[in-house]
This record gives C-alpha cells, sequence and structure tokens, in this order.
C-alpha cells in the first residue's frame, strides 16, 4: 500500500467515526430533557461536524481534490426502532466508549502517519476527543 493511500485510508476511517459521533449526539440532544446535558450534546455535534470538515478538507488536498465519499449505510449509526426507548446512562456510557476509542485511535495514527499536518491535527483532535470524554463521565457522577 502506497504511502498516499495509507493516509487517506487513516483520514477516511477518522472522518467515518466523526459522522458516527455527530448522529451519536443529536440523538442524545433530542433525547434528554436536561437543559445543560442538551446544550453539551449539541455543542458536542457542533464540535464533531467541525471534526469531520478539517478531516475532509485535508482528505481533499492529500488526495489531489478527491471529495471523501462515505456510504453511510454502513455506519455504527444509534437506531431505536419506534415504540422502544434507551436508557439514558446506557446512552451516555456508549458515547463515553465512542469518546475514549476516539481519542486513543487519533493518538495511536498520529504516532502513524509521517505527515506533520495529519500529526498535529490528529494531536488537537485526540484531546478535544478526551475533553468530550471527561465531560461526559462528569454526567454519572
Amino acid at each position: 500500500m502506497s504511502h498516499l493511500k495509507k493516509e487517506l485510508d487513516i483520514l477516511e476511517d477518522a472522518i467515518k467515526s466523526e459522522i458516527e459521533a455527530q448522529q451519536q449526539y443529536n440523538t442524545m440532544y433530542e433525547m434528554f430533557e436536561d437543559e445543560q446535558t442538551c446544550i453539551m450534546c449539541k455543542q458536542f455535534a457542533d464540535d464533531e461536524t467541525e471534526h469531520r470538515k478539517k478531516l475532509e478538507s485535508y482528505y481533499e488536498k492529500l488526495s489531489g481534490g478527491e471529495k471523501c465519499e462515505i456510504d453511510e449505510s454502513t455506519l455504527d449509526f444509534i437506531n431505536i426502532p419506534d415504540g422502544f426507548s434507551i436508557d439514558q446512562v446506557d446512552l451516555i456510557k456508549r458515547a463515553i466508549q465512542k469518546e475514549k476509542s476516539g481519542y486513543e485511535y487519533y493518538f495511536g495514527m498520529a504516532k502513524v502517519t509521517k505527515d506533520k499536518y495529519c500529526q498535529n491535527l490528529f494531536l488537537e483532535l485526540g484531546k478535544i476527543e478526551q475533553k468530550h470524554e471527561r465531560e461526559l463521565q462528569s454526567l454519572l457522577r
């Protein structure tokens, strides 16, 4: 696998993760009634959108203008069928796990990628995901 292909694959995986996280926080925003929790979820969804934009922009730059095409039907979205519910604590725990996986991925990929901009971007995003995890953890205390 070429160096460029590897970098693009890493970015594509990161973009997928950000799409999933954005959907997760939008779902949480709709489900929670506590105003502060809703504000947090809305902010996190906006953060994930910004992460996605940064990653997509860099993907396009590296690929020579090619857009990253994601088949969203393959993503791990929260799907709650009509007539069913999900426990809010379980939803928060799922979000915590996703954030932990996210920052572990970003910090790991920052070590793997040879591209300096990508390294810095991954470190920046990893720190934000860690912050999200801490804030979510505080909801369970």
